[in-house]
């Protein structure tokens, strides 16, 4: 057994350790139960708005996915793995930009809690963007005894921290396992979190963030998906305005555009029909997110690590390393930051600081 599994193994804290990233794109829910410490579940940030609560299909069609419905100001909301099954209309993907404020952010932050297994949480690790991490003491009032319905979740502890930081803390579970954060003393590290939204980048110097060196710009996958969005739906491709970014974020996911029935090939599609070249706009995209890093980071001599994390890693991770070719980059997907934090919470909560 490595040092992170008997960290995240010890008596001290098993089994009552959640975190919960709330992305303006997709939000990640980690917990301990049944001896696993890493039991997880990625799901839309993507609240569904309930209103009438028949069933129009009489019990026969039903969803497969874990969801909770919780209630926030009087409305009901679904939160989970199935939302996106249903329907678009009452739903809201990305959330808006008073962020913790929303009532999108405390539907899934309550629908997550409502989805873990916990009565009591010994500690509660949570992440905000870097250019939101001002808002980390209302949020953490806000984490505090928590009712809902008709269930108390008791909440010892929470600890707040940026989502690139967690992207880090994953990467020392993966790649350190024996060494734990001590791999990072006297070492400079880069980590860049492309989201939804935003793209952050947060430069690490012996275990201690360098803010001038930090930052956060709205150039996350959001903008990409609404470039195509607009590209698809034109007279060059299917001449019909605007195509939904949800069918474009399932593209992403599946390597393929479900649209009028039939399934296309996704980004490059070439037929006697119709024929789309998506790929162009999204090495775009990419170069102007490397292009900021490197325009603020600049050669990274300096540098003993780069971590690229987020569910658009994989398509960032060439553009960076192009960038600084004498690093090995590496990439964690979608719950890195999930993930990160619970190793994150299990370290803090074993320290009892």
């Amino acid at each position: 057994m490595s040092v992170a599994e008997k960290i995240m193994s010890n008596e001290k804290v098993h089994p009552s350790i959640v975190s919960i990233e709330v992305g303006y794109g997709s939000t990640t829910l980690v917990y301990s139960a049944n001896g696993k410490h890493m039991n997880s579940m990625t799901m839309p940030s993507r609240p569904k708005q309930l209103g009438s609560r028949s069933d129009l299909t009489g019990g026969l069609l039903v969803t497969t996915g874990k969801s909770a419905v919780v209630i926030v100001n009087d409305n009901e909301w679904q939160v989970g793995t199935d939302v996106g099954l249903s329907s678009e209309r009452k739903s809201v993907e990305v959330l808006n930009d008073n962020y913790i404020d929303s009532d999108e952010y405390l539907a899934m932050f309550l629908g997550c809690l409502s989805l873990q297994p916990h009565d009591e949480i010994d500690m509660l690790a949570l992440a905000l963007p870097v250019n939101r991490m001002h808002l980390k003491p209302k949020l953490e009032a806000m984490a505090k005894n928590i009712k809902i319905g008709q269930r108390h979740i008791a909440i010892r502890n929470v600890w707040i921290v940026s989502q690139p930081f967690a992207g880090l803390l994953y990467h020392v579970y993966e790649s350190s396992p024996e060494t734990g954060l001590r791999s990072l003393i006297n070492k400079n590290f880069l980590v860049i979190d492309i989201g939804y939204l935003t793209l952050d980048w947060l430069s690490i110097n012996n275990m201690r963030p360098d803010e001038k060196l930090s930052g956060a710009i709205e150039l996350g996958m959001s903008v990409l998906v609404h470039e195509i969005a607009e590209y698809l739906g034109s007279s060059k491709v299917f001449d019909i305005g605007e195509v939904s970014p949800a069918i474009i974020n399932k593209a992403f996911e599946t390597g393929s555009l479900s649209m009028f029935g039939k399934t296309f090939n996704f980004p490059i599609h070439k037929s006697e029909t119709v024929s789309f070249d998506a790929s162009k706009l999204i090495a775009s995209h990419m170069e102007k997110a490397a292009n900021k890093i490197t325009n603020v980071i600049g050669k990274g001599a300096s540098l003993d690590g780069i971590v690229v994390v987020g569910g658009a890693s994989g398509l960032l991770l060439d553009h960076i390393q192009r960038r600084f070719k004498h690093h090995a980059v590496v990439s964690y997907g979608i719950d890195a930051v999930g993930k990160g934090l619970q190793y994150g919470g299990a370290l803090k909560a074993n320290s009892g600081k």
